[in-house]
């Protein structure tokens, strides 16, 4: 069955498998553009071009990339697709794929936190099964920019979530991608050195502390098992960090 909220009131906690498909639309979208929860074997059908609009708006300016990363990133997103806690929110326009947004839940061993500036407490760093969510990849192709379909991905999945909070990295040289996060209920908590196969040698953290504000009605908790040694492998900043349409 389809459900669909007007505006940007975004879909709750719903199960998958209690749903064929869960739809978000929004005026400025134009009446084409469709945004949606999906899953692993969904994103296994199309990995190409989810790996395609990839390299499309992380190899522009003002993102570091290097000739290896395509491949990083594949391995990066394939590997994810096996971690129970992964979860994606996909924007169409007709059949031709313009947005997504995607993550997994932080397991109580990441190393997520490891070495961020300023140090921060133990009760922000330290983490317990189910508790942060991180938005791992994030990005709106270039031409759909600008109509809500970055806010409307940001809302529908993270307004899914069980979690109680979320993460996210991103370059410190993405500025206008910053100003969206902080306008979106984000807040800058410290800076942090990529890992080893990184994409930039800096990211910048953000924490969301709650993300239940984003839940639509009929929200309800769902429960998800730990994160998988394959999601704790993934875990450091290896991204290039996030676009997003507004």
């Amino acid at each position: 069955r389809r459900r669909r909220w007007p505006g940007r009131v975004t879909p709750g906690a719903v199960a998958l498998a209690d749903i064929v498909e869960v739809v978000v639309w929004c005026s400025a979208m134009g009446p084409d553009v469709r945004v949606a929860l999906s899953d692993g074997p969904a994103i296994r059908a199309q990995l190409d071009e989810v790996c395609g609009l990839y390299v499309e708006v992380f190899s522009a300016p003002p993102f570091c990339w290097s000739v290896d990363e395509p491949d990083r990133h594949r391995h990066r997103l394939e590997a994810l697709l096996g971690d129970p806690s992964f979860g994606v929110a996909l924007a169409h326009a007709g059949d031709r794929l313009v947005g997504f947004a995607y993550g997994f839940t932080l397991a109580p061993t990441t190393t997520w936190w490891v070495g961020l500036v300023p140090r921060r407490p133990a009760t922000m760093t330290t983490e317990r099964p189910g508790r942060t969510f991180v938005l791992f990849d994030f990005a709106v192709r270039q031409g759909y920019r600008g109509q809500g379909i970055g806010h409307a991905l940001h809302d529908t999945l993270l307004g899914s979530r069980p979690e109680r909070r979320a993460t996210l990295a991103t370059q410190p040289a993405a500025v206008q991608t910053k100003q969206l996060y902080e306008r979106w209920g984000w807040r800058l908590v410290g800076r942090a050195a990529g890992g080893p196969t990184a994409a930039a040698p800096l990211f910048d953290i953000y924490l969301r502390t709650r993300i239940d504000d984003l839940a639509g009605p009929g929200a309800r908790p769902r429960r998800r098992r730990p994160a998988t040694p394959a999601a704790v492998a993934a875990t450091p900043r290896s991204t290039p960090g996030s676009v997003a349409g507004t």
